[in-house]
């Protein structure tokens, strides 16, 4: 029979190995978070493709910035502060007199002494509300000023930079980063300056009392200093890390939910799921992370300020019994022994609020460290140069992130007023193209000229004004239909606002509108379909009335009769235009269209003379219009002139001609600019149609 004990023994040496076990894997998956943090930290200095984070000395300037226009409320705010950790720190040394003394002292001595104790707590109290009170007014403002700050800088940041960066990048940092340091402003900063004031006002007042009594507490601060140094100088990669890994992962959520009907249709749930959990899994580890870290910092802390309780009060008893204190030094020595680990308790648990506030502030702040250089040469217009309008490009090429050229040898020169129209396969460079010319991307070799005016050296605010890129994305802002167009251009008229959405389509629809350009779009108002938000956004750029306007693919949500009004009224006016189009009925409005192929044009001429040619722009022009090559034969166009009726709430109808049509809507094969008819249900595409003008 086996021996009981020896069983339970053999127990406890399983358990304490399986512990043993788990303690070595738990340190060898912190080393590898550790290494992969690291890694990160390292990578920040070169990475052109995440957005900057600024160092700390970006970050101290930006809060002495935000602080600068609130020196008197934080003024206020320590002097508070320290008043009521004053009067909290006195209360020991009242009690000590109160009990050194409560047996030789006369009852009105002892009544006045607890009078003044009763006073002391009263003015803690008041100075402690107000301390908290002011806390809550300077976190709000510098929050409020850092919000204003951060849209400012994003508002700011070329485009390319933010196309390079990942789609959650700068939604992470506009959003949670930034209430994050409003949350650190407001609750962690006020915490620790209170904290960091008692534990001084403490260690002064033992001081104060017994110098002999204080030592057990000042034994246990190198252990402080040390597991704090070691928690700091970890925990920034580690902070950084996370908020990388999470922008991440915002990202994918982003981008699957935005495109969650493509991803249904090419059934990518599961490879989307996927990618969700492993981005999961990255942000668990590295919240892992620096909860690892938080905890080492706890468990050194906890030792530090819990231990000098008992050995103060051996101390004292020994230095009592030798006659070196009183019975009331004693008891002032025990309740700051027991009133020290409070503060610093205090201090470590918002220690690491307060370091992912200067993270995300370093994420934040890291918005406005721009290129300098780019900067720089946008700052400096050249000399002596007259700025017309006229695109240039000179033996241009261009290549995506060192990959082979997209653009190669390319020449084109757009005289001001012509209006150029862009064709060919997908694939052919045409919206890099339109990413030169408007400035967002600087070609690797040749140049790119606006009015013989290099373009990467014009300041940004004036190519802003002179060059508008239209995509075919577009955006409708929460607010009424006159703020989404008015937006684009300061003392805009409503007559102004008016024409540009007739010059886009827009007037019969308009007109149903029975509150008018005080309609309000957006969440809480009126839901526009796709093509109607498009039409928005092509007025909003009309409005502004730019001298140069680059289309790329922005009416192709439009039926082609609207579309080619939109066109015509983009090119009025002798302003510079190149559409970038893969309707050909479209082109044949333009003075001159331009056929690209592998990065290169290969055809520029009239669109007539083109198409009676035996080139490319002649096939393409029989693949669309079902002719043969050099007939002349011009194709009527297809589109449809939908009537419009207005219901009783005042949205618009459509006919069922016109839905009929926009029911059979075809999408584009990107291989080849092939049209499909789109299989999508009839009864669905009306439902969504009138979905949000329904009352």
């Amino acid at each position: 029979m086996a021996d009981p004990i020896a069983l339970d023994r053999s127990a406890e040496t399983w358990e304490v190995a399986e512990a043993l076990d788990q303690l070595a894997t738990d340190r060898g998956t912190h080393r590898q978070r550790a290494a992969q943090a690291q890694a990160y930290f390292a990578e920040l200095e070169g990475n052109d493709r995440d957005l900057p984070v600024a160092p700390l000395g970006e970050v101290g300037r930006l809060w002495r910035t935000q602080l600068r226009g609130s020196v008197g409320l934080v003024v206020l705010l320590i002097v508070f502060t320290v008043v009521a950790a004053v009067a909290t720190q006195t209360l020991p040394r009242l009690l000590g007199s109160l009990v050194s003394s409560a047996e030789s002292m006369p009852t009105d001595g002892v009544r006045g002494l607890l009078l003044l104790i009763v006073g002391v707590v009263g003015l803690q109290a008041i100075f402690t509300y107000l301390a908290a009170r002011w806390e809550v007014i300077v976190g709000q403002r510098m929050t409020a000023k850092l919000r204003e700050k951060a849209v400012r800088d994003a508002l700011s940041l070329p485009l390319g930079r933010i196309e390079r960066a990942s789609s959650g990048d700068l939604t992470t940092r506009l959003t949670q980063d930034s209430n994050v340091v409003g949350d650190t402003l407001r609750n962690d900063v006020p915490q620790v300056l209170l904290a960091a004031i008692t534990s001084i006002t403490i260690l002064l007042g033992m001081v104060l009392n017994s110098p002999l009594l204080t030592v057990p507490t000042l034994l246990g601060l190198p252990l402080i200093v040390w597991a704090s140094r070691r928690f700091l100088r970890r925990a920034p990669a580690a902070y950084l890390y996370a908020g990388s890994v999470d922008s991440r992962l915002n990202a994918s959520v982003l981008e699957t939910v935005d495109c969650v009907r493509l991803v249904r249709t090419l059934r990518l749930e599961n490879a989307r799921l996927d990618d969700l959990a492993d981005r999961f899994q990255l942000v668990s580890e590295a919240q892992r992370y620096t909860l690892g870290l938080r905890l080492r910092l706890f468990f050194a802390l906890e030792v530090a300020y819990n231990w000098p309780l008992v050995p103060t009060l051996l101390l004292g008893v020994f230095a009592r019994s030798q006659g070196w204190i009183d019975i009331g030094t004693l008891t002032t020595a025990v309740l700051y022994s027991l009133s020290w680990p409070a503060p610093v308790n205090r201090l470590v648990q918002t220690l690491g609020g307060v370091l992912t506030g200067v993270v995300s502030a370093a994420r934040v702040t890291g918005l406005d460290l721009r290129d300098r250089d780019a900067e720089a040469q946008h700052s400096m217009p050249p000399r002596g140069t007259d700025r017309g309008t006229d695109l240039r490009c000179d033996e241009v090429a261009f290549s995506y992130d060192g990959g082979h050229d997209v653009l190669d040898q390319l020449d084109l020169t757009i005289p001001a007023g012509e209006s150029v129209a862009v064709v060919g396969a997908s694939g052919s460079g045409k919206s890099t193209l339109a990413r030169l010319l408007s400035g967002i991307a600087a070609p690797g070799r040749g140049s790119v000229t606006l009015g013989g005016v290099e373009v990467s050296t014009i300041p940004l605010p004036e190519l802003r004004a002179k060059v508008a890129l239209v995509t075919q994305e577009h955006h409708v802002f929460t607010g009424s239909l006159r703020d989404n167009i008015g937006l684009s251009r300061q003392q805009l008229t409503d007559s102004d606002i008016v024409a540009a959405l007739q010059a886009v389509g827009a007037g019969p629809w308009l007109a149903c509108l029975q509150e008018g350009l005080d309609t309000q779009l957006g969440v809480d108002g009126l839901s526009l379909s796709p093509a109607r938000a498009q039409q928005i956004a092509i007025a909003r750029i009309l409005a502004a009335d730019p001298p140069v306007m680059i289309l790329d693919e922005a009416t192709s949500l439009l039926d082609p009769t609207t579309a080619l009004a939109v066109e015509r009224s983009v090119a009025g006016d002798r302003r510079t235009v190149l559409a970038i189009v893969h309707r050909l009925d479209i082109a044949e409005t333009a003075d001159r269209v331009v056929v690209m192929d592998g990065g290169r044009i290969v055809e520029s001429g009239p669109p007539n003379r083109l198409r009676d040619s035996a080139g490319v722009y002649a096939q393409l022009w029989s693949t669309w219009a079902g002719q043969t090559p050099g007939s002349g034969e011009n194709r009527p166009t297809q589109g449809r002139t939908a009537s419009t009726t207005c219901r009783s709430d005042g949205a618009e109808g459509e006919s069922s001609d016109r839905l009929g049509w926009l029911t059979g809507f075809t999408s584009r094969c990107l291989d080849g600019d092939v049209l499909i008819p789109s299989r999508r249900d009839p009864t669905q595409t009306r439902r969504e149609l009138t979905r949000g003008t329904e009352s």
